[in-house]
């Protein structure tokens, strides 16, 4: 039977290549650093005698070099006009054939040496893995656009086939082609401030000061008071308490600054040059300082869309927001036991006034232009009010007997505030219904919006528990794609009996006479 023509040379595609040689040095490098820097670690930390005993470790390490060797000798690939062939192993051999229809991301991981010799880590994500099915280490940035090529080539030939004419599937490749997100160092540096992750550098910190004897001798922090002659006078004095309380303070504000700044560091190394454009029907993310990282986004695998508003958001004027897509998981082909959900940035941060005119490029077929949000049972806050008297009185009868009465003071200071909070969730959850998508918002102080195209919901829930039916209420909730536990999903809770009854129908007949394409 005569192969379809392609549009490209067959050939050599056909032939097998192996990976260029310099693959072999990044992963005896690799091994090599996985062995030298615990042995570095062990000389810091416990001596020569502990050095003596990584030198045990040695063999360890060359029948790791030799694996690694082994691997780069039996690894091969083939680009196929419709597939991908990749063959490894020796005593066991493995042979996968990827179609490059099922191909849904060509993801590049690059540090300093990669970008320096024009190579990357590959991984080819389809949708049937939890992990991405091949992860190819490393390639030519040349070859990997070639691979490219033939993945849009296959992406062309089903548009054709679904009865695009060739014009439309060029004006898709180009005319789609545009930026939708690009940070600047300034929005950078507002993420870090907002996303406060400078406590995962100062744990590190602190582990490794741990590890290497830094806080075995206390001196250094109290020798300059460890007698009354060195404690300042002015300290010393009637106004002791007070100077205290306000170098207390000082001290903790210049902690949360020095967090902060190195939140702004983490926030600018890792997401450095944040890039996100449309090139016809995928998103394509790149960011990384000292890794950069080119992460593809099929807009027709975008299961669910969340809007984080933390009151540090609320206060600079941004939102952050992200994507949960579908297929790059699991094993079970098409079915939903198959489907993973993978959580991605379409932007770490971005004005606030600038959401809903992302989210209409993305998903236009959501149709966002007119919603009204309608509101959650107006009853539902004296029942968050009961559960957390619930859970402070609770709080109250483990702490009385070592903390006296103070725990009752404290307890009845969080009333207030219990009652603010159950307040301002039920004043600012809901939901709304467009022609195409359902929205939920929840939150008092930290607020999230959630959308759902109706073509990607796979199961509706009405549940009750007996407090709801005791209430007369309901929760509806949707399921779609690899719905995840964890994150804001479409859980509407605290509805009237009735109004979730409607909303449910409606969710149905729209789900119903929607094509679902995950």
């Amino acid at each position: 039977m005569p192969s379809e023509d392609h549009g490209l040379p067959e050939h050599g595609l056909s032939e097998p290549r192996r990976l260029p040689p310099i693959s072999l040095l990044f992963g005896l490098g690799k091994a090599a650093w996985a062995f030298v820097l615990p042995a570095a670690f062990l000389v810091l930390t416990q001596g020569w005698l502990a050095a003596a005993f990584a030198l045990f470790l040695l063999p360890a390490l060359a029948l790791t070099a030799a694996s690694v060797v082994l691997k780069y000798i039996s690894f091969s690939y083939q680009l196929e006009p419709d597939e991908m062939v990749i063959r490894e192993g020796i005593l066991r051999r493995n042979e996968r054939h990827i179609p490059y229809s099922r191909i849904q991301n060509i993801d590049l991981v690059q540090n300093l040496f990669h970008r320096w010799l024009k190579v990357a880590v590959v991984k080819l994500e389809t949708a049937s893995g939890g992990k991405p099915e091949a992860v190819i280490s490393v390639l030519q940035l040349d070859t990997v656009e070639e691979m490219r090529a033939l993945v849009f080539q296959q992406k062309t030939a089903r548009q054709k086939s679904g009865g695009e004419t060739a014009a439309e599937t060029e004006t898709a490749d180009t005319d789609d082609r545009s930026t939708l997100v690009d940070l600047s160092l300034a929005e950078l540096a507002i993420f870090g401030a907002i996303s406060n992750k400078g406590l995962v550098m100062v744990a590190a910190a602190l582990g490794i000061a741990s590890q290497i004897g830094f806080f075995d001798d206390p001196r250094w922090l109290i020798g300059a008071f460890q007698n009354e002659a060195q404690v300042p006078s002015w300290l010393a004095s009637g106004l002791g308490l007070v100077a205290g309380v306000l170098l207390a303070v000082l001290g903790l504000l210049a902690i949360i600054l020095a967090l902060r700044l190195l939140s702004v560091l983490w926030a600018i190394i890792k997401y450095y040059a944040f890039r996100l454009d449309r090139l016809g029907d995928d998103l394509r993310a790149e960011y990384g300082l000292l890794t950069k990282v080119t992460a593809t986004i099929p807009r027709h695998r975008i299961q669910l869309v969340t809007v984080n508003l933390t009151p540090l958001h609320r206060w600079f004027g941004r939102a952050s927001v992200q994507v949960d897509t579908a297929g790059g998981g699991g094993g079970g082909g098409d079915s939903q036991q198959g489907a993973v959900q993978e959580r991605q940035w379409l932007a770490p941060v971005i004005p606030r006034l600038d959401v809903l005119k992302l989210l209409r490029r993305v998903m236009p077929e959501s149709r966002l232009e007119h919603f009204d949000w309608q509101p959650i049972s107006q009853r539902a806050w004296r029942r968050l009010f009961r559960r957390w008297m619930a859970i402070l009185v609770l709080l109250l009868a483990i702490s009385f007997v070592p903390s006296g009465g103070w725990s009752l003071v404290a307890v009845f200071l969080l009333v207030p505030l219990a009652v603010i909070h159950s307040q301002l969730y039920v004043r600012r959850s809901g939901y709304a219904l467009t022609p195409a998508a359902v929205l939920y918002r929840s939150g008092s102080w930290i607020r999230r919006v959630s959308i759902v195209p109706f073509g990607k919901i796979q199961v509706l829930r009405l549940r009750q528990t007996p407090f709801d039916r005791r209430n007369q209420m309901a929760t509806v909730q949707v399921d779609t794609a690899g719905a995840t536990i964890g994150g804001h999903r479409v859980k509407i809770d605290y509805l009237d009996t009735e109004t979730a009854r409607e909303v449910l129908k409606r969710l149905d007949l729209e789900a119903a006479s929607t094509a679902f394409k995950w």
